[in-house]
Formats: structure tokens, C-alpha cells, sequence
């Protein structure tokens, strides 16, 4: 199913960041986590999906464009569990080939953090129980260009792949 956008109708594109190598320490107030990547074409950026448990803290989001500026996708610096929500951005976010995505989610295992479900704390690696933790940003691109969106997907579902066997 595509999408119309200014006129034409585009298939897009799901970049899905994170780690399923998640090891949190026992008392440990700031470990971050952290994925990349580097996009193939231009593109523009409608939606986002950050996903993380009681033990993400910070989340940021932001892509880092071949001039080197940079442009946030997002930043939250108190996260709710309860925030796990696709959300649409209300204008569009144009990126160019070469930028790279980057997510970076910062936990706190610590027995200050109100919202830890273990008392005291535990180490807690990846899994999709609430007392595990989770570290996923899905963005849902659009290339600017209809004849990139192949090449897009495929690109992105290699990135995929290759997490899962790796």
C-alpha cells in the first residue's frame, strides 16, 4: 500500500535502530546504548516509534548530515514506559544521501530510579517482558525519488538481516 505525498504515491520505507545486546548492571545510573545508520538516499522522514521499558531514561534520535549538521528526530529527557506510540511528524524531515541516523538510549538500573521494577536492582538484558529492556527507534522513510525505493528497502532490510544472524 503507498502513500500520497505532495502528488505522488511512494511505498515507504521502515529503518528499524536499536540492540538486542542490552546488559544492564545492577545499580548503574547511565549506561547508553547506541545503533547507526547510514541512508543510501534521500529521503524524507513522516514517522517515528521509540520503544524502550522502565529502565530508559533518555532517548535521543538525530541524524548527522554529510555537512555535519544536525538535525534531532527526537529527544526525550524523561521517559515514560507509557509513551510507546507511533507518532507522525507534522512536517516532514528531509534528509540526504550519506546522513547518518543515530539512536542513542541512556538506562538507569539504580535504586534512584523511581521507575526501576526491581528493588533492589537487577542486571537486566534484552527481552520483551517489561522487566527486560528494549532498545528500538523505527522510522518510516519516504525517498525523495520514486526509482530510490527499491533500492531503499532493500538496503534497510539488509541492515535487518544482518542484525538478526549477526
Amino acid at each position: 500500500e503507498g502513500l500520497e505525498f505532495k502528488n505522488r504515491t511512494f511505498s515507504a520505507a521502515v529503518l528499524q535502530l536499536g540492540s538486542r545486546t542490552i546488559d544492564l548492571p545492577p545499580g548503574e545510573p547511565s549506561h547508553a546504548v547506541e545503533d547507526s545508520y547510514v541512508l543510501p538516499a534521500d529521503v524524507d522522514v513522516i514517522g517515528i516509534y521509540p520503544h524502550a521499558h522502565f529502565l530508559c531514561h533518555e532517548m535521543q534520535a538525530f541524524a548527522t548530515l554529510p555537512d555535519g549538521t544536525r538535525t534531532w528526530l527526537l529527544w526525550i529527557r524523561n521517559w515514560d514506559f507509557y509513551w510507546q506510540d507511533e507518532y507522525r511528524y507534522a512536517t516532514p524531515i528531509p534528509l540526504p544521501r550519506g546522513t547518518v541516523i543515530v539512536m542513542r538510549y541512556t538506562y538507569d538500573n539504580s535504586a534512584a530510579n523511581l521507575q526501576n521494577p526491581s528493588n533492589p536492582p537487577k542486571r537486566v538484558t534484552f527481552g520483551s517482558y517489561s522487566t527486560d529492556e528494549m532498545a528500538d527507534l523505527v522510522l518510516q522513510l519516504l525517498p525523495r525519488d520514486p526509482a530510490d525505493a527499491a533500492a531503499l528497502r532493500g538496503a534497510v532490510a539488509w541492515k535487518h538481516h544482518a542484525e538478526q544472524v549477526g
